[in-house]
Order: structure tokens, then C-alpha cells, then sequence
């Protein structure tokens, strides 16, 4: 039970409480701020990537909330909607990823005319919610690599009973990853739901935490952890049962999260499963091996954990290098994002682990049969154990951190502003919604939704932020109808205010503001 306690202990002191959402709205029909002249009969919402409804809500303009039913197809939901009233309305959604994180928004349109002001839409935050969701993680994390992988030691390296300390930590991180597993499917059901931990004693939010792609994972990670063999298990039970387990691991964390959901998956799931399972050979080795070194009896498992481990090491780095590649994308992302400086100290405390164990290999290993070397190894194969828990924590902060992959997928999607007066109306979208060069499309209405055809249309941009004064760009008229603006430059990101500059006729020239978010 000490080892339980340290433990527990351990991922409550690492467990952060930060939050960041992933997938993303990419449009919505009836667009957001929208002012339309007749009621939908369904609003369909795009998402940049499959999603899966939890719940849609409705608040019409005069308060009340109606719980509405939805249909998914790929990255699309349609909601069907039936006798709306004139003024504004707001369709609050819930939804869930191919990855298992949930994504929550509101699309706020208009009937007719505006009403009062928009609708509120609440997305309060839990951050116990999350600190639990993120020590559950690491508790998982820790029964997966150090309760499997030592286990495994035992039976395919030690084949013999592992000092008790050694067997005390091992059966503590089950333990702890047994009862997480179980728990995080509740939590991820709440948080998915939007709910405070006071409610996890509903059935309704475990089975929507099992009805996510991390309910999957939670459950092939609880059945690895108890099929692994007792210290007691016949042997030729006990290799079969142990390889079981480790590839279990692989799977559950393969099952779900940014990177296994991460396209090209041909690569990212198995790059992530090999990958678990090479951490899982490595780690879960250090605390076994520690205390037979001690105990002057761990010389032949020593030679053989020294013959095979480079090899773990190799595949290991490799999977790495696959799957950092494919999420971070561009140097750059490393420092200009917060998955990029997690990703930055996990490199530090791997970097940290690697120099330890080269000089458990390179040093200690040669002069193992010295006095002193069987105690300095258990002192130094501690700091790597130290360094692993810290890679753990830091890995357990990317379930709430968007890799920048994805942030660089959502930049990519357009954006729209609507501009209502009481003589005319603009819709302009922007593509792509970040900095740099974009395009701009503009369609003009009458205030009344009729046709208008203005001499002329421009649009001007500032940013107040940046201390960027307003400038202006003609657009010009496609075959559509619709005006345009190639290739503005908008050189930083933030909020912009967006101005329609319509000249109706000779005499008449109206003005519209809107405002826009780009990401950098």
C-alpha cells in the first residue's frame, strides 16, 4: 500500500487543470449571426472532421430551451427544425470527436429580424473535472507501462520472483490503473456532456462516456490490466497472458486520441501502438531491475535487459519521429503553440532518461561486479523513473492541448461576418481564416433580403489591437453576382473589424461594420 499511496500521491501533485478545445466548426446553415427571411426547416452544421452527436439544444427568443435530435454523417450534422418564430435564436451543440474529445458550441441566427440581444449560451468550465480526467490519465498510464511492462519483465526476463518492493509497485500501478480506467469512462461521459463531477452517479453519462472512441480505449485498457498473469501463474500460462496484456496496451491507446485519429492512419495508429508498446518493454523494466540490482541478484537479468533494449529504443524513437512529424507539422508550431511546448518538455525529459540510461549501459553495466555499481544503478534507474512519471504527466496535458495539425486545419477554413443595415446587407467570407493572404467574397442584399445591384463595393480592414489603421480594397463583380477581393494581405491575426462600403446608386452609399477573428 506505500507504493499505492506514493502513487496516487505522485499524479495528483502532476495533474494540471488547463483546458483547449480541438475539432471545429467549419460552417453552419443558417449561418452564425445570420438574419434570414424564413424559418429552416433544418440547420446543418460542418465540422473540419467526423463527428458524433451528444446534444442539441434550442433556446428561441424568448428564453425557452427544447432538446432537438440529430443525424451524423461524416464531419456533418443535420438537425431538423420545425415552426420557428420570428427573431433570434440559438442552437447550442455538443458533439464528440473521432478522437474522443468533445467539442461544444452555439450558431446563433435570426428569423425575420433581431431580437433583443444574443441568446446566452453558457459553456462553463470544471477544472475539477478536468484535473481528474488528466490524473486518471496518468494513473491509467502507469498501469499500462509500469504494472504491464513489469510484469512482463518478470516472465520474460527475471523468470523469477521479482524482489517484494518490486511485486508491491507493479500490483499498486493495477490497482490504480483498474480503478481509473473504470472512472475515466464516467468523467469522459461528463465531459462530454458538459456536466460537473456531482452527477457522475447517472447511468446517462457512462454510457455516453462509452459510446466515445476513449470509452473503447478505457475498455480495452481495464481488460489488459486484468488479464495479466499473478506472480503465482504457471509459467507456460503466464508468457501467453503477459504478451496478451502488452498488446492490449497498444491497442487501447491506439483506439482513440489526437494522434491514432490523426490522417495518414495507415501510419499514426500503428506508429502509436508500437510505440506503447516499446515504452511499456522499456519503463515498466526500471523498477523491477532497480530493486534485483540491490539485491546483488538481477546480474543475468541485467545482460539480458542490456542485449535487447537498444532494439525497444530503435523502434521506439522511430514510431516517435512518425507521429511528431505528422502532428506538429512545422518547426514553428513548437514554440507558437502549447501542444508545441509540452511537446518541447517532454523532448527535455526524454532527452534526460536517454542520458541516464546511456550511462547505466555505457558505465555502471561494464563494472557491475564492483562493490558500490549495484547501489549507484538503483539510485540512477530512480531519476530515470522520475523522468518517466514527468513524460507521463506531460503527455497526460495533450488530452485537452489541439495538436497543431489540427489548428492548422481549422486556420485553413473559411469565415464568415454578417452586416445588416436598414438599406442593405453583406455576407463576407474570408478564406482562409488566418493571417496572411486572403480572399474575399462579398454577396449584397437589400435590407429587406430583395435583390440589390450597386454600382460599386469595397471592403476596409483594421485592426485595433496591432494598431493597424483602416485601408480599402475595391472588389469586383463575378458572374454570380457576388463581388470579390483576391489576395489582401492581413498580417497578423486577431480580431479585425471588416467594413462593406456599398454604392447603391449615384447618391446613395451605405456603410456596414462587422468584426472577425484570424488566427495567427
Amino acid at each position: 500500500m506505500r507504493a499505492l499511496t506514493l502513487v496516487l500521491m505522485l499524479a495528483a501533485w502532476l495533474a494540471p487543470g488547463a483546458a483547449f478545445g480541438h475539432a471545429s466548426l467549419v460552417s453552419a446553415e443558417p449561418a452564425d449571426g445570420a438574419v434570414i427571411a424564413r424559418a429552416p426547416s433544418r440547420i446543418v452544421l460542418t465540422f473540419n472532421e467526423p463527428v458524433s452527436p451528444l446534444s442539441v439544444r434550442l433556446v428561441n427568443p424568448v428564453g425557452e430551451t427544447m432538446t432537438l435530435e440529430a443525424a451524423a454523417q461524416g464531419a456533418t450534422i443535420t438537425v431538423p427544425v420545425a415552426g420557428l418564430g420570428e427573431g433570434t435564436h440559438a442552437l447550442s451543440y455538443r458533439v464528440v470527436s473521432t478522437d474522443g474529445h468533445p467539442v461544444a458550441g452555439a450558431v446563433i441566427f435570426s428569423v425575420g429580424r433581431p431580437t433583443g440581444g444574443r441568446p446566452l449560451v453558457a459553456q462553463e468550465s470544471d477544472n475539477v473535472l478536468r484535473g481528474l480526467i488528466v490524473t486518471t490519465k496518468i494513473l491509467i498510464y502507469l498501469g499500462l507501462f509500469i504494472g504491464i511492462g513489469g510484469r512482463g519483465f518478470a516472465v520474460f526476463v527475471a523468470q523469477a520472483p521479482l524482489p517484494r518492493f518490486a511485486e508491491e509497485t507493479i500490483t499498486a500501478c493495477l490497482i490504480g490503473g483498474i480503478v481509473a480506467a473504470i472512472l475515466s469512462i464516467g468523467l469522459q461521459g461528463a465531459d462530454a456532456l458538459a456536466l460537473p463531477v456531482s452527477v457522475l452517479h447517472h447511468g446517462d453519462i457512462w454510457q455516453a462516456g462509452l459510446t466515445t472512441s476513449y470509452g473503447t480505449s478505457a475498455v480495452i485498457a481495464l481488460v489488459s490490466m486484468l488479464v495479466l498473469p499473478a506472480p503465482s501463474v504457471d509459467p507456460r500460462f503466464a508468457r501467453g497472458r503477459a504478451v496478451a496484456a502488452l498488446l492490449g496496451a497498444g491497442l487501447a491507446l491506439a483506439a482513440s486520441g489526437h494522434a491514432a485519429a490523426a490522417p495518414p492512419q495507415w501510419l499514426t495508429r500503428p506508429s502509436v501502438f508500437i510505440h506503447v508498446i516499446c515504452v511499456a518493454c522499456w519503463i515498466g523494466s526500471l523498477v523491477p531491475l532497480a530493486m534485483m540490482l540491490h539485491a546483488r541478484n538481477g546480474r543475468d537479468a541485467l545482460m539480458c535487459f542490456t542485449r535487447v533494449i537498444p532494439y525497444v529504443l530503435g523502434l521506439l524513437i522511430a514510431a516517435g519521429i512518425a507521429l511528431a512529424v505528422v502532428q506538429i507539422e512545422t518547426i514553428g508550431a513548437l514554440w507558437s503553440t502549447a501542444y508545441g511546448t509540452i511537446f518541447i518538455l517532454k523532448m527535455v525529459a526524454f532527452a534526460a532518461l536517454l542520458a541516464l540510461a546511456a550511462y547505466n549501459r555505457l558505465v555502471l553495466t561494464r563494472r557491475i561486479d564492483a562493490a558500490n555499481v549495484p547501489r549507484l544503478f538503483s539510485v540512477t534507474i530512480g531519476a530515470e523513473i522520475l523522468c518517466v512519471v514527468t513524460i507521463l504527466a506531460l503527455v497526460a496535458l495533450w488530452r485537452f492541448t489541439p495538436p497543431p495539425r489540427a489548428l492548422a486545419a481549422e486556420s485553413l477554413t473559411p469565415v464568415l461576418v454578417h452586416m445588416h443595415g436598414e438599406k442593405a446587407m453583406s455576407d463576407v467570407v474570408l478564406d482562409p481564416a488566418r493571417a496572411g493572404r486572403v480572399t474575399a467574397t462579398i454577396a449584397v442584399q437589400s435590407g429587406d433580403f430583395g435583390p440589390l445591384e450597386p454600382k460599386e463595393v469595397a471592403l476596409g480592414f483594421a485592426n485595433k489591437a496591432a494598431k493597424i489603421e483602416a485601408f480599402t480594397r475595391p472588389a469586383k463583380k463575378q458572374a454570380d453576382g457576388r463581388w470579390r477581393v483576391d489576395d489582401v494581405t492581413l498580417p497578423v491575426g486577431g480580431r479585425w473589424t471588416v467594413t462593406t462600403d456599398i454604392l447603391i446608386d449615384d447618391f446613395t452609399k451605405v456603410t456596414l461594420d462587422g468584426e472577425i477573428d484570424l488566427r495567427p
